[in-house]
Formats: structure tokens, C-alpha cells, sequence
């Protein structure tokens, strides 16, 4: 699900096929999962992009995060939701909470794709954390948790989103 409100929804097409494959893989690997949530990419014809110091010339994307209730239902949230040092965040009028595992399937969808090479991933440092936390206790192999690790790197701001460049 893209947001298309802004007109930030143009992207190469390694980045789109990418963005498409990985929806799948979490769909895929867990059928009760709400529609991946995308915010901005790029302008039809490239250039500057209000609020971004990239997006210009189709290889960005943002990833919103995933979501769930209190009673750990999966909450689509098609909109940029920031998460509050500790507890919920508010998302129309309801507390939700950060789905680390759901997360953690689109950031292994992303590190194995086969439709592009994700070059970064930025993400807030504490998500980042418990990302690779909930991998490590999942069993997930240490080579995929190595790779998600490098891909992976903290950005102030990025609490809300996994921002991707791709090669």
C-alpha cells in the first residue's frame, strides 16, 4: 500500500520490483499480515523532495513500520507513526505497539532480495536493537543476522520508517 497523497510514488524499476517481492515474502510468511505500508519514494520526474535529503532520483524508499494491538493483532497503519521512547503510540485514537517480529520479516525480505540490493537501511538505533534481538532468539542464521546488521544503520529521525537506498 503506497501513500499517495504527496506524489512521491516513482521509483526505478529494480526499486518497485524490489518493494513488490518483499510485500510478498511477508505476506508469504505470515498470511494475517496487513498490506506493507510504503511512504515517500521519489517525484515523477526526480529532483528535490520537501523533508528529505534524498528521494531525488527513484532509489529511495520509506518503509513504514509494522504494527500490532494490545492483544497482538496486526494494526495497518498506512501513515507514518512515530514510536515513543517507551509504551504505544496513538494511531486513530487507539494505542499500538511496535510489531518487532512483522518488522523483522520485511527487514530478512529485504536483505535477501533478489530484485535489488538494498545499499542502507536507516533505522533509530533501539529498533535496530531489538530487530536483530528478536532474530537472534528466533534462530534465525547468523549468516542472514550478519548481513541485516550491516545493512542496517541508526539515523536520527527514523523512528517511524526504514529508509532504503538500493543500488
Amino acid at each position: 500500500s503506497i501513500r499517495q497523497s504527496r506524489g512521491r510514488f516513482y521509483g526505478t524499476g529494480r526499486l518497485v520490483a524490489g518493494i513488490e517481492w518483499t510485500a510478498k515474502q511477508v505476506r508469504a510468511a505470515d498470511p494475517s499480515a496487513p498490506p506493507m505500508a510504503i511512504g515517500d519514494l521519489s517525484a515523477k520526474n526526480g529532483g528535490d523532495v520537501s523533508h528529505h535529503r534524498s528521494h531525488e532520483n527513484g532509489l529511495d524508499a520509506d518503509i513504514l513500520l509494522a504494527w500490532k494491538d494490545s492483544d497482538g493483532k496486526p494494526v495497518f497503519a498506512e501513515d507514518f507513526v512515530s514510536l515513543p521512547a517507551r509504551g504505544a503510540a496513538s494511531y486513530g485514537g487507539r494505542k499500538i505497539y511496535f510489531d518487532v517480529a512483522r518488522t523483522w520479516l520485511i527487514v530478512k525480505a529485504l536483505a535477501t532480495n533478489p530484485h535489488m540490493k538494498v545499499e542502507m537501511a536507516f533505522l533509530d538505533q533501539s529498533l535496530i536493537n531489538a530487530l536483530l534481538d528478536h532474530a537472534a532468539k528466533a534462530g534465525e542464521d547468523k549468516a542472514l543476522i550478519s548481513k541485516a546488521s550491516r545493512m542496517l544503520d541508526h539515523w536520527k529521525g527514523h523512528s517511524d520508517h526504514l529508509h532504503i537506498r538500493v543500488q
